[in-house]
């Protein structure tokens, strides 16, 4: 047994472990390698579904779960099946019906296990589907794509997207919404959050809370980032971010993962 048997790393992806670039530093390549060596648990905790991880899977070691649509599903990818799945409710339809009502300039994006849907596209969610090269159906209205979702995301300007925060958490209580980065809107259960779900894998794999290390950069990182023994954050981290974790590393241009493994080959 190596020296991380019983340790798990979950991160996020976009804009901590992966680069400007959609990549992974060699040096933290190398770093992740080494700690899956010596045992460890190294996975993501991202607001993307299966989906749009697809397109980066082959350049990201990983050898646990990973948990997807901010902490609403847990995907065993070695067979593409669910672990574990909390969607939203059926009336959430509702809400995002009034949403798009009210904010005519927003596009809604549609998340199920493995399907994809885009309802009145802007040029936001078009660039976000080709940049992360998600397959995808566009429908005329929300009642196309079948429930229940995973989790929906809001694309439009950031001013837009905090007055439709607001609007949502104002009309409907059974879902949480929280910005992915400037110019996405999640909305996802009321009950899930990346951080309830790492713990909930680290339960499945028998690790300790104790021996769990997380990294983030958004907003939606939070849970996440409080699920840690110790939480870590990029330098390109938001503030608010900044302010909640034990260790600030390099930005994620700069190989922030392999600093962070640096960090626990200390410790253990």
């Amino acid at each position: 047994m190596g020296k991380f048997s019983k340790v798990l790393i979950a991160t996020d992806l976009d804009g901590t472990l992966l680069d400007s670039k959609k990549k992974i530093g060699a040096a933290s390549l190398e770093a992740i390698r080494y700690f899956m060596s010596e045992g460890g648990h190294f996975t993501f905790s991202t607001g993307r579904l299966y989906q749009s991880f697809t397109g980066i899977a082959d350049i990201v070691p990983y050898n646990a779960p990973v948990i997807f649509a901010n902490g609403a599903q847990i995907v065993d990818l070695a067979t593409t099946d669910l672990i574990y799945e909390r969607p939203l409710e059926d009336d959430a339809i509702d809400i995002c019906r009034d949403v798009l009502a009210r904010f005519p300039g927003a596009a809604v994006e549609l998340y199920a296990h493995k399907r994809s849907a885009v309802v009145q596209y802007n040029d936001i969610s078009i660039k976000h589907m080709l940049d992360f090269k998600i397959e995808h159906t566009l429908f005329r209205t929300l009642e196309e794509f079948p429930r229940p979702w995973a989790k929906v995301l809001f694309t439009e300007e950031t001013e837009t997207l905090r007055e439709i925060a607001e609007f949502i958490r104002e009309r409907y209580k059974k879902a949480t919404v929280c910005f992915s980065s400037k110019y996405f809107l999640e909305v996802f259960h009321s009950a899930v959050d990346k951080g309830t779900s790492t713990h909930k894998l680290a339960e499945i794999l028998g690790i300790s809370k104790d021996d769990i290390y997380t990294s983030g950069d958004q907003e939606n990182d939070l849970a996440l980032l409080k699920a840690a023994k110790i939480a870590f954050a990029p330098a390109n981290a938001l503030p608010s971010v900044k302010e909640q974790v034990d260790v600030i590393l390099p930005d994620n241009d700069h190989d922030m993962m392999a600093a962070l493994i640096a960090h626990l080959d200390k410790l253990y």
